[in-house]
């Protein structure tokens, strides 16, 4: 291998693409190999990976990315521990004589010089994560990283004046003096600069576009300095900086996605951000949202960062309901439904709906916003269907469902009294607690953990160091179900129809009726409607009896005699006996065996 790449490194420019390609798979494997500490290197092979090094270096000016990029790795891996810190000081050198070089320099020589500035960028890049794992040479690097920085300043400077393909390594520049040295804290970057910065790429963008020339890295180079600015800015000027970036840039998908990243990024570690500036942020990505008329890349990140605001950081704003009504347009029908911008719509639009009822502007519920929260509901019932809808959605119902307990207590406390919006009320109650029941069972274990939150969110009376028992979805479960819980949203005949109707939810005994006629040996016993196979947590279904059953008799036992006649009717229709006798009703509330419940029913 040794012999091979001497030649290579030594080969005529006019030969260099096709003996620099064929050093790939040597190169791939070397990039692999670790030299370990120098204290076990013997002489001999010390001045072996002496060679390889010298090598590396040759190659990392390689007309080939992927060759420049092996030989940095590569040289890096051969590196000593010890000896980092040294490497580093002399790849820095190697960048100021490139920087020096660079003065008059000729146009046939300008891809060389180009390459090479790269293969040591990227050298540079491998050295510094290296040096990370090693805190007494980093302690040692502290004093030198000005140096450093000034002469990365320069390159990008050189950069700049080139007329060529140079943004990519602008973008492992700016990546080396904004990510790489952040072992020490950066000063924030004035409003004025980063105005200066944005404008430049703004500026860059359309001057680019306009000569229908855009060289190779172009965008990453912008997505890297709205980046930048979006992190680096003061807090007070944060909601400027990322307007700006959007604004000017709202034609380049992927700079606008980098400035929503680097933005939910920045609300999510920065705690000097206060919640003034959280707010205003919100309402500016708030109006931005309600000004897109039509699908475009940009929803998805936006309600992404808007669903950091309410859920993490507690955002509160004034929203109206014909706001409201517009953003739902994202998920309602079918065919949006089950789009990428649904799924991150529809936990916003509850969020929202929350916050609506929270500033009282729902003085009653009116049949328009009770028909507004029940398509609302529906939506997210159908994200629950594990056959149709992936993890991700059924997150995102989760996530919905939790976001709306604050809606769901604000329409409990502003009940109307008329029948037509009552009847909408409990339509809606049932499906959110159907929907809260099946995520609870969901097979993903993400979708059940966020399921749980909502019975936290939703019982007021939780204690904070309870809140362990509470994200466990079986104890969640539990807690839903106990009657105060459940008849602070339902009737004592709802909820004692809802929890019989629940335990033989999926069941036709008609259906099973047709197979045992028919001679079917497969086992069709009455299952818990919450059995969803092999990754249920919930293996044992007469546990989930068991506690709807129990919540079913303490509800009985204060129901009135006209209440009970009722659930009698039911239960008759269920082929099921009824007995006052509450252990009884236990046990046949526990029974599985279908084909008692088919000699019933016959």
């Amino acid at each position: 291998m040794l012999t091979a790449m001497k030649k290579a490194a030594k080969c005529h420019p006019s030969q260099a693409l096709q003996k620099h390609a064929d050093l790939i798979p040597m190169l791939s494997l070397l990039a692999k190999v670790s030299v370990g500490s120098e204290i076990f290197i013997s002489e001999s092979l010390a001045e072996t990976i002496a060679q390889y090094r010298a090598l590396f270096l040759k190659l990392i000016s390689s007309p080939i990315y992927h060759v420049r990029k092996l030989a940095a790795k590569a040289y890096e891996r051969f590196m000593p521990f010890s000896s980092t810190y040294k490497s580093i000081v002399t790849v820095v050198d190697e960048l100021c004589m490139h920087n020096r070089n660079c003065d008059g320099i000729h146009s046939s020589c300008l891809g060389f010089k180009e390459n090479y500035l790269n293969g040591i960028l990227l050298t540079l890049k491998y050295l510094l994560e290296k040096l990370k794992h090693d805190s007494e040479n980093m302690s040692e690097l502290k004093s030198k990283i000005p140096e450093i920085i000034t002469v990365l300043k320069e390159s990008v400077a050189n950069c700049m004046i080139w007329d060529s393909c140079t943004y990519l390594n602008r973008v492992l520049c700016l990546e080396l003096i904004e990510d790489k040295f952040n072992v020490v804290d950066t000063a924030y970057i004035s409003s004025d600069e980063t105005f200066k910065r944005i404008l430049h790429v703004h500026k860059t963008l359309v001057n680019e576009n306009l000569n229908n020339s855009f060289k190779p890295g172009l965008l990453l180079w912008a997505a890297k300095v709205v980046d930048v600015v979006v992190r680096k800015c003061y807090p007070q000027d944060l909601v400027s900086t990322w307007y700006n970036s959007y604004t000017l840039c709202s034609d380049y998908p992927d700079v606008v996605t980098s400035a929503f990243t680097s933005l939910k990024l920045r609300l999510l570690h920065d705690n000097k951000i206060d919640s003034a500036i959280k707010a205003s942020l919100f309402i500016a990505l708030l109006r931005v949202c309600l000004e897109i008329t039509e699908e475009c890349p940009t929803l998805f990140p936006l309600f992404d960062v808007m669903l950091v605001l309410m859920e993490g950081l507690k955002v509160n704003v004034v929203i109206t309901f014909r706001e409201l009504k517009k953003i739902s347009v994202w998920f309602i029908g079918d065919r949006k439904n089950k789009s990428e911008y649904s799924k991150a719509a529809l936990p916003v639009v509850t969020g929202l709906l929350s916050q609506y009822f929270a500033h009282g502007q729902c003085i009653e519920l009116s049949t328009q916003i009770l028909d507004f929260v029940l398509e609302l509901s529906l939506c997210i019932k159908d994200r629950t269907d594990v056959m149709k809808y992936e993890e991700d959605f059924r997150l995102s119902a989760a996530t919905a469902m939790h976001l709306l307990a604050p809606s769901l207590k604000a329409m409990l406390a502003e009940k109307s009294k008329e029948f037509s919006a009552e009847e909408v009320l409990k339509s809606t109650l049932e499906i959110l607690l159907d929907v809260q029941l099946t995520l609870l069972q969901d097979e993903d274990n993400d979708v059940r953990k966020e399921a749980a939150k909502f019975v936290h969110a939703y019982t007021a009376e939780v204690n904070r160091t309870t809140m362990s028992m509470t994200v466990n979805p079986y104890a969640s479960l539990r807690n839903l179900m106990k009657p105060d819980v459940l008849l602070t949203m339902l009737t004592v005949p709802q909820a004692m129809e809802f929890l019989w109707k629940k335990m033989h939810y999926t069941h036709d005994l008609e259906s099973i009726k047709v197979k045992l006629s028919h001679g079917s040996h497969e086992n069709v016993s009455i299952t818990s409607p919450f059995d969803l196979g092999t990754n249920n947590i919930y293996n044992e279904e007469t546990k989930i009896i068991d506690i709807l059953g129990k919540s079913l008799l303490e509800i009985i036992k204060v129901a009135n005699r006209e209440e009970r006649n009722e659930l009698r009717k039911l239960i008759k229709y269920k082929c099921v006996e009824f007995k006052d006798d509450v252990r009884t009703v236990l046990s046949l509330l526990k029974r599985k065996e279908s084909c008692k419940l088919i000699e019933n029913y016959s």
